[in-house]
């Protein structure tokens, strides 16, 4: 079996879910190896050493002799990689774009593609369809994530009725997935929106790898002094953790004693700290940022509320793994 995602040289969810999906399938016997187009191996460290991983080059020098327009370059971004798929009796593609190159590829194995979510770049409506309601029914809303999916949908609109290319990349997706085998998703959300881009996806979800920890989750109790509540996410506008901040601010001034904890990077981390601070004082919050697995443990371990608010949910997985902890 290959695993086919497009990278390894950064550590997100669907990296680390490739993994425990690989790691799963090889301690049960399969033979497992892994092609992407970027791998920094200093990020995994033993976990690869049993998979092993090729790298196709993205652009290889040898296309300026095979395209010579814009668009036959992008038809054929990526297919380096489909003479290292040609051997493998299933192939099961994780994100976009493997997932269209694969559909695509002339190879004798099973061709299967596991939603984790579309490419929403490519299909911004159909894969964030509560986004697309509410920036589309409410001239301004309270959110950072609505207002920033309507800008973002107004250039994505843009690019769709004026660039060619970016019409391109759309049709070669679909076209793509109409050539694999089966798609899988990992949640009922991530089926629903392949089912209204690609016309079909299997019934049942296949949720995610959820480590539980050995003899259980153990938390510190609940202090006499306020709820310690927790939010954990890559801090970008679309998680609405701003959400979050506002509701946890109106709670604290009834219960004073309460405290936010806020675990992740991003983008908008700086305006959220700047939110937090406007509406709590210092020690009614604290932003951790990115933490490493013994860190995040104790802070699961301190706080009993888990809290997330996406008006889209994007994985599939957060909560499952909030769950786990």
């Amino acid at each position: 079996m290959t695993l086919f995602h497009p990278t390894f040289a950064a550590r997100g969810g669907a990296e680390l879910l490739a993994l425990d999906e690989g790691e799963y399938l090889t301690g049960r016997g399969v033979r497992v190896d892994i092609v992407t187009y970027a791998h920094d191996p200093d990020l995994w460290g033993a976990r690869l050493e049993r998979m092993p991983v090729r790298v196709a080059p993205w652009r290889p020098w040898t296309d300026v002799f095979r395209a010579w327009t814009r668009a036959s370059r992008v038809r054929i971004q990526g297919r380096s990689a489909v003479p290292m798929l040609a051997e493998a009796d299933v192939v099961v593609a994780h994100n976009a774009p493997a997932s269209s190159i694969l559909g695509g590829a002339p190879i004798r194995g099973r061709k299967i593609w596991q939603c984790n979510e579309p490419p929403r770049s490519l299909h911004l409506r159909e894969a964030n369809p509560n986004l697309a309601a509410r920036a589309e029914a409410a001239p301004k809303a309270p959110e950072w994530a609505t207002e920033d999916f309507r800008a973002a949908l107004r250039r994505h609109d843009e690019a769709l009725a004026r660039k060619a290319t970016f019409f391109l990349r759309r049709g070669l997706d679909l076209e793509g997935v109409a050539g694999l085998d089966h798609i899988y998703a990992i949640s009922a959300f991530s089926r629903e929106c392949a089912r209204r881009i690609y016309g079909r996806c299997q019934e049942e979800p296949v949720f995610p790898i959820v480590r539980f920890p050995e003899g259980g989750s153990r938390r510190a109790g609940l202090s006499g002094k306020g709820l310690n509540v927790l939010t954990h996410s890559r801090l970008e506008a679309a998680k609405n953790i701003d959400t979050v901040i506002l509701g946890f601010a109106a709670y604290h001034a009834g219960a004073p004693g309460s405290r936010l904890h806020v675990v992740g990077e991003g983008p908008v981390r700086g305006r959220l700290e700047e939110l937090a601070a406007e509406l709590l004082p210092t020690d009614a919050f604290r932003v951790h940022g990115y933490l490493p697995s013994d860190a995040l443990r104790r802070v699961y371990e301190t706080c009993d509320v888990f809290a997330l608010l996406p008006l889209d949910e994007p994985f599939g997985m957060v909560y499952p793994e909030a769950a786990a902890r």
